[in-house]
């Protein structure tokens, strides 16, 4: 098998992540030894099939590359830096109150100021937090190929088969205030081995053109582990394509 990051080839591992000896970037997992449920609770494609389609993944020209747009993402973290800001100051300023004890004012309601500053304070640095886990687990690059997709993932690489691919889901997500909704179209990828990526049209190039390929590509995957199942010999022939 040759890592499609460096180049250098290497004997892949049966079960488990498969990575690269030579750079260390891992270029997906395994599949099981036994067959894997296709659709509709058919027998999938045999590990044998799995390394067939990988080793063609690795080699090929993509049909499409797409990055992380990051315009939506720097307005949407500044949005955020604003409201952490915010709370920060609204925090420090509860907690600075509590501490200076105005006169006839009970100790309870001084100690009760003083936990609403400190949890303003916790709700920034989480609002922080979050938009930057965001940002470090941000898919940097993706390609579509022939035979399944490679991708970058905050620092490492990774790819799967269309037959490693349990299942595509496309759906609105809707985030903001009632006035200021932010719509955005996303794909959920579930792979066999558990692992969710979602990739929203808000975060990569040309989405469309991406999620309605990759629609494309995984419902003739499924259509030909079906044959696959039902016809052996036609499923070798659909497979060899």
């Amino acid at each position: 098998m040759r890592c499609w990051h460096c180049g250098q080839s290497f004997a892949a591992p049966s079960s488990g992540d498969i990575r690269c000896n030579a750079c260390g970037a891992k270029l997906g997992m395994a599949a099981p030894a036994q067959s894997v449920m296709g659709v509709h609770g058919a027998a999938g494609p045999s590990v044998d099939l799995f390394e067939h389609d990988r080793n063609r993944l690795i080699e090929v020209p993509p049909l499409s590359s797409h990055q992380f747009a990051p315009v939506h993402f720097f307005y949407s973290a500044g949005q955020n830096a604003i409201g952490a800001l915010l709370l920060l100051i609204l925090g420090v300023a509860a907690i600075v109150a509590s501490l200076a004890g105005a006169a006839g004012t009970s100790p309870p309601v001084l100690l009760g100021v003083c936990l609403l500053g400190v949890v303003l304070i916790l709700g920034s640095v989480g609002l922080i937090w979050m938009k930057w886990r965001e940002y470090a687990d941000r898919v940097v690059h993706i390609d579509l190929c022939p035979h399944g997709l490679r991708w970058l993932r905050g620092a490492e690489f990774q790819m799967a088969t269309w037959g490693e691919i349990a299942r595509v889901h496309r759906g609105i997500h809707v985030t903001g205030s009632y006035e200021d909704k932010d719509r955005a179209d996303v794909t959920t990828i579930t792979f066999r081995w558990g692992e969710v990526l979602r990739l929203s049209s808000s975060l990569i190039t040309e989405y469309t053109r991406f999620a309605n390929t990759l629609q494309t590509c995984v419902e003739e995957e499924n259509r030909r582990i079906a044959h696959s199942h039902r016809d052996p010999a036609l499923g070798r022939a659909l497979s060899a394509r």
